[in-house]
């Protein structure tokens, strides 16, 4: 018995090993959809997930992870929207992107710093460029 569960544990770790595998994504990326600027993504999968960076050609760079089967990152933009009253306000944009179809949704939220607050999201999709 205890053969047969030693047996079950490694090809579930195995299995677990190979499905984090399929969902690393490395390589410099187009944002068709959000903005024209390009992001070059290097990442890892291990036993413990997955993480790495993402970097723009516009000068931000920012940890990303795997999670629940979504790659995340996020940075933060200084001056980045004109509030209603027309001060500006720093944002906070925020990247989901599906590892296996590449699509995803840019969000930015004003962090309250507008009156009112502003959020907005855009679809997008990663185009691989080299």
């Amino acid at each position: 018995m205890f053969g047969c569960l030693a047996v079950a544990g490694i090809t579930a770790v195995m299995g677990a090993g190979i499905a984090l595998a399929d969902d690393a994504i490395n390589g410099v990326f187009a944002m068709d959809g959000a903005d024209l600027s390009q992001v070059t993504v290097n990442t890892t999968c291990g036993p413990d997930g997955c993480s790495g960076t993402a970097q723009s050609n516009v000068g931000w760079i920012a940890p990303i992870a795997l999670d629940h089967g979504v790659w995340r990152f996020q940075y933060t933009r200084p001056d980045a929207f004109i509030c209603p009253n027309g001060n500006y306000a720093p944002v906070t944009v925020y990247y989901a992107v599906n590892p296996q179809t590449k699509q995803g949704v840019m969000s930015a939220d004003s962090n309250g710093e507008c009156p009112g607050g502003v959020v907005q999201q855009t679809m997008f999709s990663f185009h691989q460029v080299a």
